[in-house]
């Protein structure tokens, strides 16, 4: 007679998220650490013991991410797992910083998206770099955008003159991808 699986959970911490493994076949519990837990009946005990790649002792259970706040880590995986996230101002540079370093480009560009709506003739010149430093493309791109728009109301303060020279090498690859594009596409026609 097969005893029953119990597939029940415990939440150990009061913002919890629990997410099936890929395999579907046990629910990872993920807190400020990954906390892969088991839940069902009847697995064999794995031994506590494992000899890691270096012939190291290795307990598999936690793994820290020091440099994510739980709040960052959490909508993280909700974009992983959901594919969407609502990205708001007040996190979006700590969101773009956590996509950034997984790699997780559809999180970037809303990350972007959202830092790119709060563009100003004052932060524009940090607004670069921090494109810049992510390798936000799209967030470069309106940058870009905005300081051709303002030009007029730029090229009078100070300091914008050095961002302008700065920039020009990559106004020109705008420009030269965009009309590319568009030529191609009248030579198809």
């Amino acid at each position: 007679m097969e005893e029953e699986e119990d597939d029940s959970m415990v939440a150990k911490c009061p913002a919890s998220l629990y997410v099936m493994s890929p395999a579907g076949k046990e629910w990872w519990h993920i807190c400020t650490v990954w906390r892969l837990e088991e839940r069902r009946k009847g697995r064999q005990k794995k031994d506590n013991e494992q000899k890691g790649p270096l012939g190291t002792e290795k307990e598999a259970r936690d793994i820290e991410i020091p440099n994510i706040r739980w709040e960052i880590f959490e909508l993280m995986m909700r974009f992983v797992y959901c594919g969407s996230v609502d990205v708001t101002l007040d996190i979006a540079l700590d969101l773009l910083r956590a996509a950034n370093q997984y790699l997780l480009e559809g999180l970037k560009r809303l990350c972007e998206y959202t830092i790119a709506q709060d563009i100003s003739p004052e932060n524009v010149s940090s607004m670069y770099e921090l494109s810049e430093a992510f390798n936000a493309i799209s967030l470069r791109h309106a940058c870009i955008l905005f300081i051709l728009e303002q030009f007029d109301k730029l090229s009078s303060r100070p300091g914008h003159s050095l961002l302008i020279q700065r920039i020009i090498p990559e106004i020109r690859n705008y420009f030269v991808k965009a009309l590319t594009k568009a030529n191609s596409h009248d030579n198809r026609l």
